[in-house]
Order: structure tokens, then C-alpha cells, then sequence
């Protein structure tokens, strides 16, 4: 067990289980224990994983479009890393989350999952450089991307190839 939590820490990306699609306790600790990240998409779920002694420094708030009060309570309690995918979050997170890591939510879709989200959030790719240009003229920090296939995909080959190859610095 050890030997997998030194692993998983040394690599150059972050995995973070999404919350809404299993939020059992008993998993939720277990993978806190291992050092997993957490994507949280309501106050709800940021207050589940915080009641665990998650680190919020590994707890990123995935919701594409966030209230001024959830960002405000997320802000209260240490969670600042969050997504973003189009220009009006970028204005509301300058608004009420100047000093949070960005993450850009990119476009990722499996049309083969049950439940196949790349077709409700994330930024196309022809969409990528306004965006990035935005977030830097706001004088925002963005430190890497996001992406959310769906549930239950089929396409598990383009998830791996995403996710295993480390960023390169």
C-alpha cells in the first residue's frame, strides 16, 4: 500500500475522483488515504470530502458554473483549484477567486458512454486560446487542464492516452 500511495505522489499529473459518482464514504476515505484527488462540483460535496481530513489543496471545484457563493464558501475553506471553460466563469472567478489555480476544462466526449458529458462542458479546442488569453489578461493562474468524459465509457483508450503520459515542464 505504501509503496502504491509513493507512486501515485511522484507522478507529474493529478487524477481526482469525481464525487458525484460515488460518494460512499468507505471509498471516499480510502482513496483520501492514498493521496487522491477529489473533483467536487457543489458545497455539498467539497463538506464530504473536507469531513474526511481531505488536504483541500487536493480537492479541485468542477463545477462549470459556479454561484458567487459557492466560489466564496470554496474560497473560506482552503478548495483553490477549480475548472473553467468559458469566458463568463473566467469574469466570476476573477470577481471571487483571483488567487485559485485554473484548470482549463477541455472538450472530451465518448459517444458511446452511457451518460456522455463532452458534449455539455468543456472548451473546444478552437476555443482554447481565447481562453487561455483571457485568463492571463485578468491576471489569473492556470496551471493545467481538465477533462470529463461521461460515465461508463466505452472508449477507455482515449481516456488512457490523456491521462498516462506525464506533462512535460
Amino acid at each position: 500500500m505504501l509503496e502504491q500511495r509513493h507512486l501515485y505522489r511522484e507522478r507529474k499529473f493529478n487524477k481526482a475522483l469525481a464525487v458525484k459518482c460515488n460518494s460512499d464514504p468507505v471509498l471516499l476515505k480510502w482513496l483520501a488515504d492514498l493521496g487522491t484527488g477529489f473533483d467536487c462540483a457543489s458545497i455539498g460535496e467539497i463538506c464530504t470530502v473536507l469531513r474526511l481530513n481531505v488536504d483541500p489543496a487536493l480537492i479541485i471545484f468542477a463545477n462549470p458554473c459556479k454561484s458567487s457563493a459557492a466560489m466564496a464558501f470554496a474560497r473560506q475553506v482552503g478548495v483553490l483549484r477549480t475548472t473553467f471553460d468559458n469566458l463568463d466563469e473566467l469574469d466570476n472567478i476573477k470577481a471571487h477567486m483571483p488567487e485559485t489555480q485554473l484548470l482549463l476544462r477541455v472538450y472530451a466526449s465518448d459517444d458511446g458512454a452511457l451518460i456522455s458529458l463532452g458534449d455539455k462542458f468543456g472548451a473546444h479546442l478552437d476555443t482554447t486560446q481565447q481562453l487561455l488569453s483571457r485568463a492571463w489578461e485578468l491576471g489569473l493562474d492556470v496551471v493545467g487542464v481538465s477533462f470529463h468524459i461521461g460515465k461508463r465509457i466505452t472508449q477507455l483508450l482515449i481516456s488512457l492516452e490523456l491521462t498516462s503520459t506525464p506533462c512535460e515542464e
